[in-house]
């Protein structure tokens, strides 16, 4: 599944990668850096920790996103 949201603080969007089949699990950042993640939970968790739904042009599609995320890690 990936996620792409327009950031308010950048000309790129940031972007979301869960790829359990190729373990994939990525971020790339308002800024172009990116990281990646052993799990889909890791990568959920450091979401959830350095993002908020107000950096976000639409902050219903964030949280759109944390809803689907729950598929992958449970709360």
């Amino acid at each position: 599944m990936e996620f792409r949201l327009k950031n308010r603080h950048g000309a790129f969007p940031v972007e979301v990668t869960i790829d359990e089949d190729n373990y994939r699990f990525t971020v790339r950042n308002v800024d172009t850096t990116g990281a990646f993640f052993n799990s889909a939970c890791d990568l959920i968790d450091w979401v959830k920790n350095n993002w908020m739904k107000e950096d976000f042009e639409n902050p219903e599609e964030f949280d759109q996103m944390l809803l689907k995320f729950e598929q992958y890690c449970p709360l």
